[in-house]
């Protein structure tokens, strides 16, 4: 695995439970939603597909209103610590160039990242 520039056509964006019930209990979230926001904004610019789950949204809330995710290419709910959820494993069935992921989310969603980082790792 490298560490290196964003190749378009071959990332996906990774947007993890950056939701309102979350915002009390972390520190700097405004900070944490301005970053979000510039990733958003990167995703669009560079048409990068931005793949969005949310940690049971009926009681935790939806994605922060502050962050435009419209454009979206998945946006589900899911009730596990990982972003690894049928919708996503299809997506990236789907689009098999698909090599590189920026991940981001909120410090609260460290197991779900983790999970999903090495699913990814592992695919290759």
């Amino acid at each position: 695995m490298s560490v290196g520039r964003v190749a378009v056509g071959r990332t996906a964006m990774f947007c993890c439970d950056l939701q309102d019930k979350f915002r009390p209990s972390i520190r700097h979230f405004p900070a944490v939603l301005s970053n979000a926001n510039r990733m958003l904004q990167s995703a669009k610019i560079l048409e990068i597909p931005l793949l969005v789950t949310e940690q049971y949204p009926k009681g935790l809330g939806e994605t922060c209103n502050e962050l435009d995710i419209s454009g979206c290419s998945i946006r589900c709910s899911k009730t596990k610590f990982s972003m690894v959820v049928p919708e996503v494993e299809s997506f990236i069935k789907e689009h098999p160039d698909m090599k590189s992921i920026v991940l981001f989310w909120d410090r609260g969603s460290c197991v779900c990242t983790n999970d999903s980082t090495r699913f990814c790792c592992l695919r290759g």
